[in-house]
């Protein structure tokens, strides 16, 4: 694939000052991931920065916010310095997940060298969600404002603006953030020209805070998820829970003629919104953004994106698909009998999205509850008959006890014509050639030893024990409760308590907003 690249180089230095107005409730979001190109080795990261207060200013009349997400060290030598070309980077970057094909999240790539060239530019993919900034050595750029330019110049390419010399509607003798002038000018809120202001709106980085998908989109985002519920590994058993179809309906063995059979049925399944939902769902969201914008911020920050499906679809579940929330028509039933049994719902499906975006934030508690990573045969989930949980599609966390390292996973068997969650107990062993390796070997399903149910027993929660992150939405869903709906929890044993109470600061910590507070240039 080829990919095609405007790019600005940098040669002044010049200074902005001031802030347009403050952005945390601006209607559009950009969520920006960056990357840290370093060598091989993970040394000499690439000199970086992530300018918000200029960004943001540049961006007032689009009412666009920059939301960067944690920065994700790539050891990469050779992308680096710039000794391969940025098309074989962003092959490569696509195919280890470091960049994401989402269409909603821009990839920033900091480097030292484009294509062999090693002074300060950048290149953005017009029209597209990634973009390369080299800053240079530390003695160049030093001007905020330079870095600052670099970083919403070529994002703005991934908004669709081109350069404003080739664009007809946008005057090119006055400054402009897509043109000539000086910077503290070009940065200033009247550097974005009102026409270039409907360009970016109209693009699909710019995400509206609260959005409600059409049966059009919700059909897309269902069945062409970028981020980790691919419909290629499906069982049939799997396709036969997720679409509501019979125990023994017949599905073509070929796998390709599934997925065609899927996507038509999620197509037909997908449903709009009525007025009634959307102003459901609407004061919902504001109610519980409110409750949690100071304690826990990164749940407002994020924008809110709904599909509805059928009740028929996954058991009428609510879950997510990449960073969009799918509920169905007996969600809200739900919801207008118990409002916050609702706002417990869309907070946890929320942490959902989040730990999509930054996984590295969640490592150290999912450690704390007592979860290792392994590495599984490929056949596993096949092999068992895994359910796919669509907010934990992967069944790679073990549960470290004193017998071992088990596996918690939950499969999908027939009893009395119906498919039936069952939950077994797996003991693994391991198969790699060092410690390093962390592959390992399943053996026969079992019923939960003792040793599983006491630990199982620390948390006060009756289900999802069998991935962290589906334990920690619901640990977050009882402190919600507790500390901002003030409802106290009668059942809770004395260990239980406890537990909350040590979770309660690493929670506020993992949903800070520190991921996009300005940083220092390196």
């Amino acid at each position: 694939m080829r990919f095609l690249f405007l790019f600005f180089t940098i040669f002044q230095l010049s200074i902005v000052a001031g802030f347009a107005k403050a952005t945390a409730d601006r209607s559009r979001v950009l969520l920006v991931r960056p990357i840290i190109l370093c060598d091989d080795d993970g040394t000499n990261p690439a000199r970086h920065a992530l300018p918000k207060k200029l960004a943001d200013q540049v961006y007032t009349r689009a009412d666009l916010e920059f939301l960067y997400l944690d920065p994700i060290p790539w050891n990469h030598g050779k992308a680096r310095r710039g000794e391969i070309n940025l098309n074989t980077i962003v092959s490569s970057g696509i195919k280890n997940g470091m960049i994401t094909t989402d269409p909603r999240v821009a990839t920033l790539l900091f480097v030292s060298g484009v294509d062999g060239q090693t002074q300060p530019l950048g290149r953005g993919l017009q029209g597209g969600n990634i973009c390369f900034v080299n800053l240079g050595t530390p003695d160049k750029m030093k001007n905020p404002a330079e870095r600052a330019f670099v970083v919403a110049h070529e994002l703005g390419h991934c908004l669709s603006l081109i350069h404003a010399v080739d664009d007809p509607k946008v005057p090119n003798d006055v400054p402009n953030l897509q043109g000539d002038g000086p910077y503290e000018e070009r940065l200033a809120v009247e550097g974005l020209h009102p026409t270039q202001v409907e360009t970016v709106i109209k693009s699909p980085l710019a995400l509206l805070r609260l959005q409600f998908l059409n049966t059009k989109e919700t059909a897309e985002a269902i069945a062409n998820d970028q981020w980790d519920n691919p419909l290629e590994p499906l069982t049939a058993d799997n396709f036969r829970f997720e679409l509501g179809l019979e125990v023994d309906a017949p599905l073509p063995e070929d796998q390709a003629a599934r997925v065609a059979i899927a996507r038509e049925k999620y197509a037909a399944l997908a449903r709009d919104f009525s007025e009634d939902e959307i102003e459901t769902l609407t004061t919902l969201v504001n109610k519980l953004d409110g409750l949690v914008r100071d304690r826990w911020p990164m749940i407002q920050r994020v924008p809110w994106q709904f599909a509805k499906m059928d009740s028929t679809f996954c058991r009428a579940m609510p879950h997510t698909r990449g960073l969009t929330i799918v509920l169905t028509e007996s969600c809200f039933q739900r919801f207008s009998g118990d409002e916050s049994l609702a706002l417990e719902i869309l907070l946890h499906e929320k942490l959902h999205v989040l730990q999509r975006l930054m996984p590295k934030r969640f490592a150290t508690s999912f450690a704390r509850y007592g979860y290792q990573s392994v590495k599984l045969p490929p056949d596993t989930a096949k092999r068992f008959n895994f359910v796919r949980n669509p907010d934990a599609p992967d069944a790679r966390w073990s549960i470290r006890l004193e017998t071992g390292l088990n596996l918690l996973a939950t499969s999908l068997e027939t009893e009395e014509g119906q498919l039936k969650f069952v939950e077994h107990s797996y003991l693994l062993q391991p198969a790699g050639e060092n410690e390093t390796d962390h592959s390992h070997t399943v053996g026969d399903p079992q019923e939960p030893g003792e040793e599983m149910i006491k630990w199982r027993q620390q948390f006060p929660i009756k289900v999802g024990h069998d991935d962290p992150r589906e334990v920690m939405a619901y640990l977050l869903g009882k402190i919600f409760r507790a500390d901002l709906l003030e409802e106290a929890d009668e059942e809770l044993t004395p260990s239980q308590v406890q537990l909350l109470k040590d979770e309660r600061p690493h929670l506020r910590k993992i949903l800070s907003s520190r991921a996009d507070r300005a940083r220092k240039i390196r």
